[in-house]
């Protein structure tokens, strides 16, 4: 039965719904669940017979995602481990687990240990641009009640490991803020856990924390690049005084037209009359700034 299995997951032809097709027939042949056979084979793996049909299904599109990025067929067994170790970020193999303690991070050091944040960044952007899921960074700063930045990160830290997903990394970078990489994770999901980590912040420690994020896709998820537009939008968060930040890049083909202090305006709403700034002009409208929040059609 094993051997017809393996010859059914090794023939190249068979691939999708073929895949699918062929080891449902082997298991009215042999009266087996096959999809957990066909997982135990390959990785040592067992679920249900639904469960481990899904799973074989997801192992599949998977295979073909690593195709069409690397070119060639990964084979069955290479797809399973991979969509495995993105799925828990641990192979379920214990000959590939070290005995002993579970270390802090993939380097051998703390948080805070020289040159990990740049090994992080390295390996979730490698993992990103292989798998053409989305990666999101975020940047919590805190700051005390005068609006000053403190560097005390060692507690914040510690709280943040109970509220993180194990496949989450935490670290601290050079300027003494806490950096959070999110694998599989967008925008609007990354800025929602970065609001939950201030609200863990907060109930810890009582230290008022700002948050910057930043997301990208596949080959656009540059862990560096993330981690500046990350900051950028951490100070945007500072200025507005909002909790969290979320950068959004840029959707213009064409450059905004600074206008400066050349050109006023006045905006007429309902009985009343108000000075407004413009800041720039394009071709889809004007970007206006008024001394006081005006709602939209009045």
């Amino acid at each position: 039965m094993e051997d017809d299995i393996r010859e059914v997951l090794g023939d190249k032809d068979l691939r999708g719904d073929l895949l699918i097709e062929a080891l449902s027939t082997l298991g009215s042949r042999h009266s087996v669940e096959p999809f957990r056979a066909a997982l135990g084979c390959s990785v040592p793996l067992d679920r249900p017979e639904p469960e481990a049909r899904d799973t074989v299904a997801a192992i599949e599109r998977h295979r073909g995602a690593i195709e069409a990025l690397l070119g060639r067929d990964p084979g069955f067994t290479v797809a399973a481990l991979d969509l495995l170790h993105e799925m828990d970020r641990t192979l379920r193999d214990p000959v590939f687990r070290e005995e002993g303690p579970p270390a802090e991070s993939p380097g051998n050091g703390g948080p805070g240990a020289p040159g990990l944040l740049e090994e992080v960044l390295h390996l979730e952007t490698h993992r990103a641009e292989r798998s053409g899921r989305p990666l999101a960074v975020a940047i919590l700063s805190r700051e005390d009640s005068g609006g000053r930045v403190a560097r005390d990160t060692g507690a914040g830290i510690a709280v943040l490991r109970d509220s993180a997903r194990d496949i989450d990394v935490i670290a601290e970078d050079p300027a003494g803020d806490i950096v959070i990489l999110l694998p599989c994770t967008g925008g609007r999901e990354g800025l929602r856990a970065a609001d939950r980590f201030r609200r863990s912040l907060l109930a810890a420690t009582g230290g008022d924390y700002r948050a910057g994020v930043a997301a990208a896709s596949g080959r656009a998820a540059h862990g560096h690049a993330l981690l500046r537009l990350a900051r950028q939008a951490l100070q945007e968060a500072r200025r507005t005084g909002s909790g969290t930040a979320l950068h959004r890049p840029e959707r213009r083909s064409h450059e905004r037209i600074l206008v400066g202090l050349g050109l006023s305006a006045r905006l007429r709403c309902g009985e009343f009359e108000l000075e407004v700034g413009v800041e720039d002009l394009s071709l889809g409208g004007a970007l206006l700034a008024t001394p006081r929040r005006v709602d939209p059609g009045c």
